[in-house]
């Protein structure tokens, strides 16, 4: 396996001892049969620097669902784990990822003073993600890859993707997902390999979708922000509006959204969230 990560630690008891499981359903006591799967946005982004191979190992030592990531390119064309269209935020340097190449990038800390972290490539998270897979009793958590735009080098971010892919044996698209506000990444993603899903992220206002697009079937599924979704939902009406809800922080909003039947839900603390499912009783905010 790719980067022999050892998940013997925690991961291959924790979907035993999770309430839910990845594919399944969760008892509850006198409650709602929650379908709902718990996806580690970022990592856990909460208790470690987000989109390091930290934060994703303890995602998956805390039993997560699956994880998600968000990948630019660097200027010499390698997709890497990074949010921002800067590193200023989330490293101790700065400068925009599209203008810094993947050797400068490797010269930055990403994690803490006493926990550095370098840069993670999206080939690397594959890997991790494979050895997740193949290690007993992790189940077979999913990806969800969101493509950022506009980026100076767009047409080359979704070639780029499937090509990792591909090299790590994933082409076949089983439980990995492009996620993008970008109604272009989702029709480039499509005409490049059809058999990734794809999953069309909705803004409060979305500008129509352009003539082209209509009716091409860049997308089945719909993602939107808990806050759209509370604000869609009215009193006691069921229903989820869309299928990935994201980021899902407080445990009565995890609540609500998985009783109207969310397929997947985004949270910074995916550790947590398990245990807020469980219990009807309790709620608030996660503390990092």
């Amino acid at each position: 396996m790719g980067r022999g990560v050892s998940v013997g630690w925690d991961a291959e008891h924790a979907w035993s001892k999770r309430g839910i499981r990845c594919g399944g359903k969760s008892g509850r006591k006198g409650g709602v049969q929650h379908e709902v799967k718990i996806i580690a946005h970022r990592g856990a982004s909460k208790h470690r620097p987000e989109h390091t191979i930290g934060a994703y190992e303890l995602a998956a030592a805390q039993g997560a669902d699956g994880y998600e990531c968000d990948i630019r390119l660097t200027r010499d064309g390698h997709a890497v784990c990074i949010h921002d269209r800067t590193v200023d935020r989330v490293s101790d340097g700065m400068g925009a990822v599209s203008r810094m190449t993947l050797a400068e990038l490797k010269a930055l800390n990403f994690g803490t003073s006493t926990r550095p972290a370098g840069v993670l490539e999206l080939r690397e998270l594959l890997e991790f993600l494979q050895d997740i897979r193949h290690s007993a009793g992790a189940g077979q958590p999913e990806l969800f890859i969101e493509t950022k735009h506009p980026h100076v080098r767009s047409l080359q971010v979704e070639v780029e993707m499937h090509r990792q892919l591909a090299a790590a044996g994933l082409a076949g698209g089983e439980g990995i997902y492009l996620i993008s506000f970008d109604s272009w990444s989702l029709w480039r993603s499509r005409r490049i390999n059809p058999q990734v899903e794809r999953i069309q992220l909705r803004r409060k206002y979305h500008p129509p979708t352009r003539p082209l697009l209509r009716g091409s079937g860049i997308a089945r599924r719909a993602g939107w922000s808990i806050e759209q979704a509370m604000a869609s939902i009215r009193g006691d009406r069921r229903g989820a509006p869309a299928d990935y809800i994201w980021t899902v922080d407080q445990a009565e909003q995890l609540r609500w959204i998985a009783q109207r039947g969310a397929r997947w839900v985004a949270t910074n603390y995916p550790g947590e969230a398990a245990g807020w499912l469980q219990n009807s009783a309790g709620g608030g905010a996660g503390q990092a």
